[in-house]
C-alpha cells in the first residue's frame, strides 16, 4: 500500500477550514486526484463514494487498494453537514454517485426512491450474510435481500471522566446519576457535570430517548408486528423524559446542548469540566482518549460505564453501505459497495477490519471481525473490550419499523417534540402523543 497516497494537511489549512464551505469539493478533488496518481490496475471508470466527513482522510489509502484490485479509481464526496439532507437532494437531483453511506431508514426509503439497488442483486453475499451479526442482517434485509451492508458501528453508549469523578463509581441507576450529578455541582467540582446528546443534527436527541428508556425497561417504540407506535404510554418512556426535565430545571446540563451539533456537543465535554457524556461509542473513546495533543485535557481519561439504569440496556445500530441504481450500472460499482461494506477482492474484510475497526476504532458489522488478535489490541488501548462486549450483549435495535420511508421523518419531528418538552414548552405526555399521531397517520 503506498504510504504517499495519504494525504497531509499544511498547517495553514485546518481541518475546520476543509470542511467549511467549499471544504468537501476541495476534499472530493483532492483524494480523487490521489486515485488517480497512484497503484496499479487498468483504466476502468472513476466511481464516485459519497459520505459525511468523518473518517475520509483514512479511507484513501484504501481507495488506493482497491483501485490496485479493480483498475478503477475511486473519488470520494465528503459532505461536511446536513448530510442526509444534502444527500437526499442531489440524489434527486440526478448526482451521478456509485456508493453512499446513511443512517438506519435510510436504505429502505431510498430504495423505495429509487435510488438504490438491493446489493444482493449484485453480489454474492453468502458468506457476508453467515458473518453478519444476525440483529444487523435482519434490519437491512427487504423481501429477503440484503439491501445494504454495514458500515461504521452506532451503539450508543454513557462515558465518564475519571478525573472529574475524584475516584468516584460511575452511578448505576438514573436516580443515583442524578444524586451524583447534584452533588458535583453543589461542591463547586463541575458546573454542568451531564453532558446529554440531545441535539436535533442527526435526530440524536430521538435516538437517545429511545436508548436512555430502553435502559428504564421500555419495551419497544413501535409493535414489531404491527408497527403500531406504543411508546406514548410507556411508563418509563415518559419518566425518560420526565427525567430530562429535571435535568434541565437543575441546570445540571449545559445550556448549549440544545441548539448545538453533534460535534460542538463533543468539544463541550471534551473541555474537561464535565462528569458524564454519551454519544456513539466509536465516536468518543478512541477519538478522545486517543488523541493527545488536540484534547489533552481528557485524553486517557475517558472510561466506558455500563448504561445506568435497571436493565443496562442500551440503543445500538449501524450505517449503512449503499448502492445506486446508476453505481450497480458502471463497472466495477457493485465491487466498490462490497469492498467499503464487506470483503476485497482477496476475500478479506480489509475495510471492516483495518479502516473500521482499527483505524477508526468503530464497531464492525461482522463477529469474525472484532475477534480478531489486532482489533483487540486496537481497542486495549483506548477502553475495555470486555466492557464493550458487555454492553453490546445490552444493546438493542429500534426495530423493523426503520423500514418504513416515513422512518426518518418521524425521527426528525419526534426530535423536535422531544426538545420542547425538555424546555417545558409542552408536556411530557403531549409531545409524546404528538409523535405518535405522526406514526399512527403514516
Amino acid at each position: 500500500m503506498d504510504a504517499g497516497v495519504r494525504i497531509g494537511l499544511s498547517r495553514a489549512l485546518s481541518r475546520r477550514t476543509l470542511l467549511g464551505a467549499g471544504g468537501a469539493a476541495f476534499l472530493a478533488g483532492t483524494l480523487a486526484a490521489c486515485g488517480r496518481g497512484s497503484g496499479g490496475g487498468g483504466s476502468g471508470a472513476t466511481l464516485t463514494y459519497n459520505t459525511p466527513s468523518f473518517g475520509v482522510e483514512q479511507v484513501t489509502p484504501y481507495l488506493d487498494t482497491f483501485k490496485q484490485q479493480y483498475g478503477s479509481a475511486v473519488t470520494v464526496s465528503a459532505v461536511p453537514k446536513d448530510y442526509h439532507p444534502t444527500t437526499e437532494t442531489r440524489l434527486r437531483g440526478g448526482t451521478d454517485y456509485t456508493v453512499v453511506t446513511c443512517d438506519e431508514g435510510y436504505p429502505q426509503k431510498w430504495l423505495k426512491e429509487g435510488w438504490l439497488v438491493s446489493i444482493e442483486d449484485k453480489l454474492d453475499l453468502s458468506k457476508v450474510k453467515n458473518d453478519m451479526y444476525p440483529s444487523l442482517l435482519q434490519s437491512a434485509t427487504v423481501d429477503n435481500k440484503l439491501v445494504a451492508l454495514p458500515g461504521n458501528g452506532l451503539t450508543k453508549v454513557m462515558v465518564y471522566n475519571e478525573a472529574v469523578l475524584g475516584g468516584l463509581d460511575p452511578a448505576d441507576d438514573w436516580e443515583a446519576f442524578f444524586t451524583q450529578l447534584t452533588s458535583l455541582k453543589n461542591k463547586g467540582g463541575s458546573r454542568y457535570p451531564f453532558v446529554p446528546m440531545w441535539t436535533k443534527a442527526y435526530s440524536l436527541i430521538t435516538y437517545f430517548a429511545i436508548g436512555d428508556s430502553y435502559s428504564r425497561g421500555a419495551k419497544d417504540w413501535f409493535d414489531p408486528d404491527t408497527l403500531a407506535p406504543r411508546y406514548q404510554d410507556d411508563p418509563a418512556v415518559i419518566e425518560t423524559i420526565e427525567f430530562w426535565r429535571r435535568l434541565w430545571e437543575a441546570e445540571l446540563v449545559p445550556p448549549d446542548v440544545l441548539t448545538a451539533d453533534h460535534n460542538a456537543t463533543a468539544e463541550i465535554f471534551a473541555a474537561g469540566n464535565s462528569a458524564y457524556f454519551q454519544h456513539n461509542l466509536s465516536q468518543v473513546l478512541p477519538v478522545l482518549n486517543l488523541d493527545t495533543t488536540k484534547y489533552a485535557k481528557v485524553a486517557g481519561k475517558i472510561k466506558l460505564m455500563m448504561y445506568p439504569g435497571t436493565t443496562h440496556e442500551c440503543l445500538t445500530g449501524t450505517n449503512w453501505v449503499c448502492l445506486t441504481k446508476s453505481g450497480a450500472e458502471v463497472e466495477h460499482g457493485p465491487e466498490l459497495a462490497g469492498f467499503l461494506g464487506s470483503l476485497d477482492k482477496e476475500n478479506k474484510y480489509l475495510i471492516p477490519t483495518r479502516y473500521r475497526a482499527i483505524d477508526l476504532g468503530v464497531e464492525p458489522g461482522y463477529a469474525p471481525v472484532f475477534e480478531e488478535a489486532d482489533v483487540i489490541a486496537k481497542w486495549s488501548t483506548f477502553t475495555d473490550p470486555t466492557l464493550v462486549a458487555e454492553q453490546k450483549a445490552k444493546s438493542r435495535l429500534i426495530g423493523p419499523v426503520v423500514q418504513q420511508g416515513w422512518f426518518t421523518e418521524w425521527l426528525d419531528r419526534t426530535a423536535s417534540e422531544l426538545q420542547n418538552a425538555v424546555l417545558g414548552k409542552v408536556s411530557v405526555k403531549d409531545a409524546l402523543t404528538a409523535s405518535a399521531s405522526f406514526a399512527q397517520g403514516r
